[in-house]
């Protein structure tokens, strides 16, 4: 189950991160040359963060039995 849930995470973060909304996303940290870090890019990386441990997880329960 935690191997579902860590795909369907790291499958959800990668399309907020590739989701680009240009209304309403805010950049909360500037960097050079025009950039930033905007706030759906963080979101997104924390979900596919979750994601990632969640199977790292899974796969250390499945191998030490």
């Amino acid at each position: 189950m935690a191997r579902v849930a860590g795909a369907i995470s790291i499958f959800l973060g990668a399309a907020v991160v590739a989701f680009s909304p240009n209304r309403w996303d805010r950049v909360l940290l500037d960097l050079p040359r025009g950039h930033g870090i905007h706030g759906h890019e963080v979101i997104g990386m924390a979900l596919i963060t979750i994601g990632v441990v969640l199977m790292w997880r899974a796969s250390e329960s499945s191998g030490s039995g």
